[in-house]
C-alpha cells in the first residue's frame, strides 16, 4: 500500500487567460494524518482541493489519491473519499433520514446508524425537510452526512464556517473520533480558523504563489519558531544583530524583537556573553505565526527555506 493518502508531485493548474494557480506544487500526505492547509484568500486552496477530488484536471505534474488517479479511479476507491466543500448543495427536498437512507444505499461503506447518532448529538432535525433548516444546520448535516460514510480520505474546504463555539467544538470532538477509530484515516482541512486547526492537526502547509513554500509537522513548526527579544544595556543599530535566522527585526532602544526560524539555538549562550546582551524567547500558537506570515508571504517565504535562516519582523 501506498504510504501517501495524497501524492501530489509538480502540479500546475491555469485557468482561461493564462492566470496560473498552481505552478509546480508538491505536497504529500502520509496516511493517518490530519493536514491543515493554510494560505492567504485567491492562494489556490480550494483548487488543489477540487484537483485532488478529481473536479478539476491538472496541466501538469502528477497526482494520486489512495493510491491512484482521481479522475480514472475505480468506484470501490471515491467511495472511501468524503468531501464537504465550502460552498455545499443538499437535496432540500428530502429530509436527513431520506438523505441518510438514500446514501446507504449508494454506499455499502455508509453508516445510518453513526449518522443519526451523530445528528442527535447535534440537535438537527432528522424529519424535518432540508430546506427548512438554517445554513448552520445544514453544514452540520453535509459533516454528519461525509463522516457517516466512514471515509479513508476525508477533505473539508471552511468546514466550520458559520459555526457557533460549541458547533465548532463539537465538530473537532467528531473529527478526532474520527480519526481515533481508524488510525488509516486521513484529513485535510482547508480553513481559516487557526485556532481550531491547532487542536487538530499534526502537519501544517502553507500555500503561497502557486506552490506549497512550507510543509511541516506542526510540533516542530512551533518549536523552532520563535518570538526573541535581545536586551542591551545601550542603544543599538539593527545592523549590529549578525545572528543567522533573522529576516527583519525591530529596534527601540536597546530593545531589539525579532522572530526567528532556529533548528539549534545553543549558540546563543556564547552571543549572550560576547555581547553582553540579555535574551528572551517566546513560543508562538499557530494563529501568531499565520498573522506574522500572511502580512508579507512573498519575503518570508524566500528566506523560509535558508538552513536556520528564517525571522519576520514582531
Amino acid at each position: 500500500m501506498n504510504e501517501f493518502a495524497i501524492d501530489v508531485r509538480q502540479m500546475v493548474k491555469t485557468f482561461p487567460g493564462g492566470l496560473v494557480i498552481l505552478n509546480g506544487l508538491d505536497l504529500q500526505i502520509h496516511r493517518g494524518s490530519v493536514y491543515g492547509l493554510l494560505g492567504c484568500n485567491g492562494a489556490g486552496k480550494t483548487t488543489l482541493l477540487r484537483l485532488i477530488l478529481g473536479l478539476l484536471r491538472q496541466d501538469g505534474g502528477s497526482l494520486r489519491v489512495l493510491g491512484e488517479n482521481p479522475l480514472r479511479a475505480p468506484a470501490s476507491v471515491k467511495e472511501k473519499i468524503a468531501y464537504v466543500p465550502q460552498g455545499f448543495q443538499l437535496p432540500i427536498w428530502m429530509t436527513a433520514e431520506e438523505l441518510s437512507h438514500y446514501w446507504s444505499r449508494l454506499s455499502a461503506r455508509f453508516d445510518s446508524k453513526l449518522a443519526l447518532d451523530l445528528g442527535i448529538r447535534w440537535d438537527l432535525p432528522w424529519k424535518r425537510k432540508i430546506g427548512q433548516l438554517s445554513y448552520g444546520e445544514q453544514k452540520k448535516l453535509s459533516i454528519v452526512m461525509s463522516l457517516g460514510a466512514r471515509p479513508e480520505l476525508l477533505v473539508l474546504d471552511e468546514p466550520g464556517e458559520g459555526f457557533d463555539l460549541l458547533s465548532r467544538r463539537e465538530l473537532n470532538r467528531q473529527l478526532i473520533e474520527l480519526v481515533d477509530s481508524d488510525p488509516r484515516t486521513t484529513i485535510l482541512i482547508s480553513t481559516h480558523q487557526v485556532g481550531d486547526l491547532e487542536k487538530l492537526a499534526d502537519h501544517i502547509g502553507f500555500i503561497h504563489e502557486g506552490k506549497l513554500p512550507v510543509s511541516a509537522r506542526l510540533d516542530d513548526l512551533l518549536e523552532r519558531i520563535r518570538k526573541v527579544q535581545f536586551i542591551f544595556d545601550r542603544p543599538v543599530h539593527i545592523d549590529e544583530i549578525d545572528l543567522p535566522g533573522i529576516l527583519k527585526i525591530d529596534a527601540l532602544g536597546p530593545v531589539v524583537t525579532a522572530l526567528v526560524h532556529w533548528h539549534d539555538d545553543s549558540f546563543l549562550r556564547h552571543y549572550e556573553m560576547t555581547r553582553r546582551v540579555r535574551v528572551n524567547q517566546f513560543r508562538l500558537g499557530l494563529e501568531d505565526l499565520c498573522l506574522e506570515i500572511m502580512e508579507n508571504p512573498t519575503e518570508i517565504f524566500e528566506h523560509w527555506q535558508r538552513p536556520q535562516q528564517f525571522a519576520v519582523v514582531a
